[in-house]
């Protein structure tokens, strides 16, 4: 998503705990002659979240567009799940995004609006097998862009989400990886195909562009017809 933004014209700063992806990212940035920022830190740590969004007002200045997609998965039986991994789940997915919108939130009333999406998933509002703590972040996730749409509509604040399905990534590919899963995921999804990172781009872009400046409180969903199979 971050090189679909520069690719359409954005400059980029990009904020995750991995160095080496971030330089990877701000190269490809810098490939399509757009300005690139890395912002290495953690979004379970606030006071982490403050000092990137700190050093992005130094180098970038103005916020216009902000995607909040930091997350981690996790697939347990609901009986065997720990404090410990509802603590990685619910710090990651809901802690680090409301802290992080509540700094890109501050910026964009300064400066009289801008856009925010939300990375949320299909498992907001439709049931998967073993994802119940990772579905329950995510549902707040969702009801968490629907609420800032509402209470930021004033101050020219679009925001909205998008809800990824089968996607492979890094983080998914172990699963992803196991036949079984693979071949029930295809068949579930009537496109008959895994999603790749790249099919989430269009949306997430759309809705970042004044081409759906009517547009805020929304999810798109994005999981080759997962939902109405």
């Amino acid at each position: 998503i971050a090189i679909g933004l520069a690719e359409s014209g954005a400059d980029v700063a990009a904020l995750a705990r991995t160095e080496s992806g971030l330089e990877e990212v701000a190269e490809r940035v810098r490939e399509a002659g757009r300005r690139s920022l890395t912002l290495p830190a953690d979004v379970k740590d606030v006071e982490q979240i403050r000092a990137a969004f700190a050093r992005f007002d130094e180098e970038f200045g103005g916020l216009d567009v902000f995607v909040g997609s930091a997350g981690v998965s996790q697939r347990f039986p609901f009986l065997d799940v720990t404090e410990d991994n509802y603590d990685d789940v619910f710090d990651t997915n809901v802690r680090g995004m409301i802290f992080s919108c509540q700094e890109a939130g501050k910026r964009m009333i300064a400066t009289g609006g801008g856009s925010m999406v939300l990375v949320s998933s299909i498992v907001a509002d439709m049931a998967l097998a073993y994802r119940n703590v990772y579905g329950s972040s995510k549902g707040a996730v969702s009801a968490l862009a629907r609420a800032l749409a509402l209470e930021w509509s004033e101050a020219g604040i679009r925001v909205n989400a998008i809800g990824p399905g089968f996607i492979e990534t890094a983080m998914t590919k172990p699963i992803l990886d196991v036949a079984e899963v693979r071949e029930a995921a295809i068949e579930r999804t009537p496109l008959g195909r895994i999603g790749r990172p790249e099919d989430t781009v269009g949306a997430a872009v759309f809705l970042a562009s004044p081409a759906a400046s009517f547009i805020t409180g929304e999810t798109i969903v994005i999981d080759g017809g997962v939902k109405i199979s």
